[in-house]
């Protein structure tokens, strides 16, 4: 069941790339996508939203910061079958 969205927000989204797709093949990370966004959000950020982009919806499994800019979070997330 989804609930009603808590706000949106502009993501870069950063597909797995061969190697990863290969190396992740048959696990959990098979059908997982990183949301690269803005740190600051009019909510913050939890494992226990979702996220849906491109009628997809997605399970948060993990929040990271964004290595290359403090600014950024990475958020991994699983495609919800």
């Amino acid at each position: 069941m989804v609930n009603e969205p808590l706000f949106s927000c502009w993501a870069e989204i950063r597909e797995q790339k061969l190697r990863e797709k290969l190396t992740t093949a048959g696990t959990f990370l098979e059908n997982s996508i990183t949301f690269i966004i803005r740190y600051q959000q009019v909510k913050k950020a939890t494992n226990n939203m979702h996220v849906l982009h491109d009628d997809e919806l997605y399970e948060i499994k993990d929040i990271l910061p964004n290595s290359q800019d403090k600014n950024l979070i990475n958020v991994f997330a699983e495609k919800v079958s």
